[in-house]
């Protein structure tokens, strides 16, 4: 670094992005005819996780999708879809609902306390720089970002 200029060095915490595991089941149960429309329950199981995505479509209808958030109960997802009369997801007479389940990402916003700190300064006549040693603390999870100056 050139002697004459400041040094900054600071640490955010930020976020880690994590790819969700789990597998929901997700079905269109046939339940009956009524006035020449099918209705289907959409039933889900499984333990949603915040990101994981949940969709629906038939022939004639708007797709619908569903992505989970935080507290989000398999309860909240089929109602979500079930919202035609008498609490079902209807089609016409012989169409049958497409479902789909994508694992989905969730972000995590990062509690930590990243630290980093200079020391070992030391002044360089030969060269008019200054060098240090760069400290990083041990409070360190992924997506923490470390800045030196306007580097990071």
């Amino acid at each position: 670094m050139p002697e004459d200029k400041p040094v900054e060095a600071y640490a955010e915490p930020r976020s880690r992005t994590i790819s969700n595991t789990n597998k929901l089941t997700v079905q269109a149960v046939f339940n009956d005819v009524l006035s020449g429309n099918d209705n289907y329950y959409i039933r889900v199981n499984g333990t949603p996780q915040p990101g994981n995505v949940v969709q629906v479509s038939a022939t004639d209808k708007t797709t619908k999708s569903y992505t989970v958030q935080v507290g989000d109960s398999t309860d909240d997802i089929e109602d979500f879809f079930n919202t035609d009369a008498g609490g079902f997801y209807t089609v016409s007479a012989g169409v049958i609902p497409q479902v789909s389940f994508l694992a989905g990402i969730q972000i995590i916003e990062n509690k930590n306390t990243p630290s980093i700190n200079l020391s070992g300064y030391q002044h360089i006549n030969t060269y008019a720089v200054r060098r240090w040693r760069i400290i990083v603390g041990s409070d360190v999870k992924a997506g923490n970002i470390f800045y030196f100056e306007d580097q990071h």
